[in-house]
């Protein structure tokens, strides 16, 4: 996967109420511009980008895995680049088993 915003091996932003479920990467992803840490520039081995958009909604990734090398700018995680709102994350059961490269 090669993106130029909210890049993820499945998913590449994640809004509300939603949930991810028993998937797997093993495709390299990769951003190909720098930026500000916001909803651009951002890489993530299952989902780049979450927003739960509000307090009572919640954003769940479980039982996923990466093994694809991750390669971002600004924020770069090995399950979820960034995280942001005031919503609940539940991240269970997760792993990644590859490389992560953060260029600033």
């Amino acid at each position: 996967m090669i993106g130029t915003h909210s890049a993820g091996g499945i998913i590449g932003s994640m809004h509300q109420n939603s949930t991810v479920y028993s998937c797997y990467n093993y495709g390299k992803i990769r951003t190909t511009t720098s930026g500000s840490i916001n909803q651009n520039y951002l890489a993530g081995g299952i989902c780049g980008y979450m927003s739960s958009g509000g307090k009572n909604n919640v954003i769940t990734i479980s039982n996923c895995y990466n093994t694809g090398d991750i390669y971002g700018y600004s924020a770069t995680g090995g399950i979820t680049a960034l995280n942001e709102s005031a919503g609940k994350y539940y991240l269970n059961n997760n792993y990644n088993v590859r490389n992560i490269n953060r260029k600033s």
